[in-house]
Protein backbone atom coordinates (compact mmCIF):
# COMPACT_ATOMS: atom_id res chain seq x y z
CA UNK A 1 0.00 0.00 0.00
CA UNK A 2 1.78 3.26 -0.93
CA UNK A 3 1.75 6.26 1.21
CA UNK A 4 -0.94 8.79 1.02
CA UNK A 5 1.81 12.07 2.46
CA UNK A 6 4.94 12.95 2.91
CA UNK A 7 4.74 12.34 6.71
CA UNK A 8 3.70 8.68 6.27
CA UNK A 9 6.11 7.96 4.03
CA UNK A 10 9.60 9.31 6.19
CA UNK A 11 7.24 7.50 9.04
CA UNK A 12 7.43 4.06 7.32
CA UNK A 13 11.12 4.65 5.89
CA UNK A 14 11.95 5.34 9.45
CA UNK A 15 10.34 2.36 10.76
CA UNK A 16 11.77 -0.01 7.95
CA UNK A 17 15.29 1.02 9.03
CA UNK A 18 14.84 1.47 12.60
CA UNK A 19 13.96 -1.63 14.83
CA UNK A 20 13.62 0.61 18.04
CA UNK A 21 11.73 3.19 16.46
CA UNK A 22 9.68 0.10 14.89
CA UNK A 23 9.05 -1.36 18.35
CA UNK A 24 8.43 2.20 19.76
CA UNK A 25 5.40 2.88 17.78
CA UNK A 26 3.59 -0.16 17.56
CA UNK A 27 4.40 -0.45 13.82
CA UNK A 28 5.90 -4.04 12.42
CA UNK A 29 9.06 -3.36 9.76
CA UNK A 30 7.87 -5.37 7.32
CA UNK A 31 4.78 -2.80 7.22
CA UNK A 32 7.14 -0.58 6.81
CA UNK A 33 9.31 -1.94 4.21
CA UNK A 34 6.20 -2.81 2.25
CA UNK A 35 5.19 0.60 2.18
CA UNK A 36 8.66 1.78 1.18
CA UNK A 37 8.93 -0.33 -1.66
CA UNK A 38 5.50 0.58 -2.81
CA UNK A 39 6.21 4.16 -2.11
CA UNK A 40 9.86 3.54 -5.22
CA UNK A 41 9.65 7.03 -7.21
CA UNK A 42 6.34 8.66 -5.41
CA UNK A 43 7.31 10.40 -2.88
CA UNK A 44 8.02 13.65 -4.47
CA UNK A 45 4.71 13.82 -5.54
CA UNK A 46 2.47 13.73 -2.47
CA UNK A 47 1.26 16.23 -0.42
CA UNK A 48 3.09 17.04 2.75
CA UNK A 49 -0.45 16.26 4.76
CA UNK A 50 -3.17 15.21 4.79
CA UNK A 51 -6.33 17.51 5.22
CA UNK A 52 -7.81 16.55 8.14
CA UNK A 53 -11.49 16.19 7.14
CA UNK A 54 -9.95 13.28 4.94
CA UNK A 55 -9.38 11.12 8.19
CA UNK A 56 -12.07 11.84 10.17
CA UNK A 57 -13.88 8.44 11.39
CA UNK A 58 -17.44 9.50 11.22
CA UNK A 59 -17.20 11.86 8.15
CA UNK A 60 -16.44 10.44 4.56
CA UNK A 61 -13.22 11.94 3.16
CA UNK A 62 -14.04 15.07 0.65
CA UNK A 63 -17.16 16.16 2.23
CA UNK A 64 -18.15 19.15 4.46
CA UNK A 65 -21.00 19.79 6.52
Amino acid sequence: MPSKSKAQHRLMEMVAHDPAAAKRLGISQSVGRDFAAADAGRATRLPERMHKAAHHPTRPAGRSR
